[in-house]
C-alpha cells in the first residue's frame, strides 16, 4: 500500500508540474490567466465525481474491540495506518491496552518477539467520518521506555503526545497523512515525509543530534536549522551521539526540542 500510494503522489506531483508547463506556455502565447479563470467558470474545464457511486457504504453500528499487554513484555512498538487515526493516551490501568473502534477494520494487533504490531489493512470504507473511519487508542499506564519505535502513515492521522513514550531509535514514515509525536528519543532517528506533515517535540536539545537533511520542494525545520525549497540538502556534524536523518518531498517536517 506505501508503495502504490507513493506511485501516486509520484504521478500527482508529475501532473501538477507538467500543468505549470502548460500554462507557463499558455500565457507566453498570449493567453492571460484572466482567460484561464473565465473558462473554469464558463465550465469549459468542468468534471464531475459523485463520492456516492461507491459501494458498500452502507451505515451501521460501530465495534470495539480491546486487547491487553502487560507492559514489561513490550519492547518495541510497530504502528501501521492508511487512513484510520491512532492516539497514544494515558491510562487508568497497569497494561497497556489496545482499543479499536470501527464498524468493518481489518486491524492486526499481536505482539511478536517483544514487538507490539498495530497493522491497519487500506481500505476505501475506512475513508471518513463516523463508524467506517478507523480509530485506535493505546492506553499506557506510565511512560513506556521502547527499544524502537516504528510508525508508518499513510493518509490517516496518529496522535504520540504527552510524552508517553521515550524509545532508543525512532523510524517515522508519512505519506499523506499527519504526525505529531512528543516524547524522548535517547538514539538516532529517522524520519521521512511524502506529502504530508509531521511535528516531533523532543526531549533534550539540537546540539544532541548531528543532521543529515534532505528535502525537494518541501520544508524542514529543526530547532533553529531551516532547510526549504527546491532540492536543498544540509549536513551537519556536531560530534554528537546520535543522528538525525530527515527527509521530506513535498510535506513539512518540524521538529521542536524542549528540555
Amino acid at each position: 500500500m506505501k508503495k502504490a500510494l507513493k506511485i501516486i503522489f509520484g504521478i500527482a506531483l508529475g501532473c501538477f508540474l507538467l500543468g505549470c508547463v502548460v500554462l507557463g506556455i499558455g500565457i507566453a502565447t498570449g493567453g492571460t490567466m484572466r482567460e484561464f479563470v473565465e473558462a473554469v467558470q464558463n465550465n469549459k474545464f468542468a468534471f464531475h465525481w459523485d463520492i456516492t457511486d461507491w459501494e458498500g457504504q452502507d451505515k451501521g453500528t460501530a465495534s470495539t474491540e480491546e486487547t491487553a499487554f502487560a507492559p514489561e513484555d513490550v519492547k518495541s512498538l510497530d504502528i501501521d495506518m492508511d487512513a484510520g487515526m491512532l492516539k497514544v493516551v494515558k491510562g487508568k490501568g497497569k497494561e497497556i491496552k489496545v482499543i479499536t473502534t470501527s464498524k468493518n477494520a481489518e486491524v492486526e494487533t499481536a505482539l511478536e518477539d517483544g514487538t507490539l504490531i498495530i497493522s491497519e489493512n487500506f481500505h476505501a470504507a475506512y475513508w471518513g467520518d463516523g463508524v467506517h473511519r478507523l480509530q485506535v487508542v493505546i492506553e499506557v499506564p506510565e511512560q513506556l521506555e521502547l527499544e524502537e519505535l516504528s510508525v508508518e502513515v499513510g493518509a490517516g492521522n496518529i496522535d504520540i503526545k504527552e510524552g508517553l513514550l521515550t524509545t532508543a531509535y525512532a523510524s517515522l514514515d508519512v505519506d499523506a497523512g499527519n504526525l505529531d509525536f512528543a516524547g524522548e528519543v535517547k538514539g538516532d532517528l529517522d524520519a521521512n515525509c511524502n506529502v504530508g506533515n509531521m511535528e516531533l517535540k523532543l526531549t533534550g536539545e539540537q546540539q544532541d543530534y548531528n543532521y543529515s537533511l534532505s528535502c525537494g520542494v518541501g520544508s524542514i525545520k529543526a530547532g533553529d536549522i531551516s532547510v526549504a525549497g527546491l532540492g536543498r540538502d544540509d549536513e551537519i556534524d556536531n560530534g554528537a551521539d546520535y543522528d538525525m536523518d530527515i527527509n521530506c518531498d513535498v510535506g513539512n517536517i518540524d521538529v521542536i526540542f524542549e528540555k
